[in-house]
């Protein structure tokens, strides 16, 4: 019988690799967890594509608003609710961070479920030339703002970038929160999603003390694809909701 599994979810390539490694490993994948932080600068692109990512994965999508300093308890709060109706593993996208992999570690083992890190110990330029050869298309949304990450905000993740990232000295996966990205498409996705405007601003902000400032590539109006026939929506940012995990319904586990 497969094992019923929730996947952490940025919207990003290292989610999407992790979301598409423990599927091929048998997993099946119910759920997907986006914590959306509202007091630091966190972003990953649009709430709308983030809805349209998890409905093109077939998952139930939770997006739970949060603070930097509550993040764990209405992580863990999920988790809770997730065990209760079946869920027995969350999935993550981690490579290399130890304090990452412990922290999902511990959480997992307080709530009761198992922890799975399949990107771990991968090489970070292994892990991006994996995700561009898989057919992975991300389109890179936030750096941070100075040269020379500033010029990649808003360009599409190829081998070009890769090769620039590795000549600069940055790492290539971004591991350490030097860019983000988010996927528009990819082979599990059903829908295709197409950048058809946006713009680039300038954001600071305070985590724990120190201030960073990012230059971000907000898509304002973007469509929805459905990859096999057929157009499905056009959309800009919707306005903020909290999905409570306590308001889903029993999944079936029959395949």
């Amino acid at each position: 019988m497969l094992r019923i599994a929730a996947a952490s979810w940025s919207g990003g390539k290292d989610s999407y690799l992790a979301f598409h490694s423990a599927y091929e490993k048998g997993l099946r994948i119910l759920y997907t967890i986006h914590m959306r932080v509202e007091d630091i600068i966190s972003y990953h692109g649009p709430l709308g594509i983030i809805m349209a990512q998890q409905a093109s994965l077939n998952t139930i999508g939770i997006v739970r608003r949060t603070t930097w300093s509550e993040y764990e308890k209405h992580f863990k709060e999920i988790l809770t609710n997730l065990k209760r109706i079946g869920v027995e593993v969350a999935v993550f996208g981690d490579i290399y961070i130890e304090d990452h992999r412990r922290w999902v570690e511990r959480i997992c083992r307080e709530i009761g479920i198992d922890a799975l890190e399949p990107l771990w110990g991968f090489d970070s330029l292994e892990n991006v030339r994996r995700a561009l050869n898989m057919g992975v298309k991300a389109l890179i949304v936030r750096v941070h703002d100075r040269e020379p990450l500033s010029k990649h905000v808003g360009r599409v993740l190829d081998e070009e970038v890769i090769e620039d990232l590795v000549r600069e000295g940055i790492d290539p996966s971004g591991e350490h929160g030097e860019y983000h990205t988010i996927v528009i498409d990819a082979p599990l996705f059903r829908y295709r999603i197409e950048i058809i405007d946006g713009k680039i601003e300038i954001l600071s902000g305070r985590i724990a003390d120190k201030t960073y400032r990012y230059r971000v590539f907000i898509p304002t109006k973007y469509r929805v694809v459905d990859k096999h026939g057929g157009f499905k929506s056009a959309s800009q940012e919707p306005k903020l909701y909290n999905t409570h995990p306590q308001r889903l319904l029993r999944p079936s586990t029959k395949p």
